[in-house]
């Protein structure tokens, strides 16, 4: 809602592009879970969200790619599915997948694809620190490298919406992830528990601001109205 009130253009074009961006991070934080469990880990809970994480976002890479490579070539499947429709629904759901398709292809050529898996990369690299340096708090006495897989395990935890800000879900794979490495079950779970905190709490009062400044509410956003270019390519 914030991008289409600054910028414009469809709702779901922006939609899509925060979808490529998730598809991005679960796809480095699976790479990093699997390099760290190739360490040794044995962990069962672990291994099995290496598993489902490294196949569900390799497949949805492998398609972002293919859309990219072969645009043309995909909508026209899409457009041979969506024939099956009824006439005013086909209508409509053309007009979704046109302006969703909009931001799925908007990551185009080699060097745009390296530059943002850099980025990425990057991104989650420097949260991994904050992971360092929490853990350095507490005394862990962990490998600088084991935090990338304690990042990569709590997030890609919390990649499918389950609780308000993960919470459960990411102190449960951040601890097992800490006691696979050796530490004791009471500090990893202190560990996980202000860990959590520690990354939440001030994205959290920051979002709060922000959506006041915008002046952006749960009314707000049930309210707002897609542009008339949009609603009538919709109609």
């Amino acid at each position: 809602v914030l991008f289409q009130r600054r910028h414009g253009g469809s709702a779901l074009t922006a939609l899509a592009t925060i979808v490529v961006e998730r598809v991005f991070d679960g796809a480095v934080l699976a790479v990093f879970l699997a390099a760290v469990l190739a360490g040794g880990t044995t962990s069962g809970p672990l291994r099995a969200l290496a598993l489902v994480a490294g196949a569900g976002f390799t497949a949805l890479l492998i398609g972002l790619a293919a859309l990219s490579a072969w645009p043309r070539g995909v909508r026209a499947l899409i457009d041979r599915i969506l024939r099956l429709a009824p006439g005013r629904l086909h209508a409509r759901l053309d007009s979704l997948a046109s302006r969703f398709l909009e931001g799925l292809v908007l990551v185009r050529g080699l060097r745009t694809w390296l530059l943002v898996l850099g980025l990425t990369t990057f991104s989650w690299v420097s949260e991994a620190a904050c992971y360092w340096a929490v853990g350095e708090a507490f005394g862990l006495g962990l490998a600088p490298w084991a935090y990338l897989g304690i990042c990569a395990a709590a997030n890609l935890a919390i990649a499918a919406p389950s609780t308000a800000g993960g919470i459960g879900p990411y102190e449960f794979f951040a601890r097992e992830f800490a006691v696979a490495l050796g530490v004791a079950g009471a500090l990893a779970t202190a560990y996980a528990l202000v860990l959590h905190a520690v990354v939440l709490i001030p994205v959290a009062l920051a979002g709060v601001l922000l959506l006041w400044r915008e002046q952006l509410g749960l009314r707000t956003l049930t309210t707002t109205e897609l542009p008339p270019e949009a609603t009538g390519s919709a109609s």
